[in-house]
């Protein structure tokens, strides 16, 4: 009789075990959105100034800006894009992870 009550009690310990995992898995356990540029394209006239704005930024990474053409427009370590003359340029983001290593921000996708 004690080896059955034994097993009955070991049964209702590991229901017991399996339903407490179950139920605490999906519990205030959301992913993180992923940081991305709030605008894919500007337009900055000579001699102004515009900001570069991502959203979802996290306080452990920082962000650097680099302009594919200094001569034309050039960018500040916080972001804001100054036009020197005409031309084009592609400003580029980088996100500084937590191990050195850098990784570009993807503009958004419009469809």
């Amino acid at each position: 009789m004690q080896i059955a009550s034994r097993k009955v009690i070991a049964g209702l310990m590991v229901s017991a075990l399996c339903i407490t995992t179950l139920s605490s898995a999906g519990s205030d356990v959301e992913a993180k959105a992923k940081a991305s540029l709030k605008t894919k394209k500007i337009s900055v006239k000579v001699g102004k100034k515009k900001s570069i704005l991502i959203k979802n930024k996290t306080k452990k990474h920082s962000y650097s800006f680099t302009s594919s053409n200094k001569q034309v427009a050039k960018v500040t370590s916080k972001g804001k894009v100054t036009g020197i003359k005409a031309g084009k340029a592609t400003i580029t983001v980088k996100e500084v992870l937590k191990k050195g290593k850098k990784k570009k921000i993807p503009p958004p996708c419009h469809n």
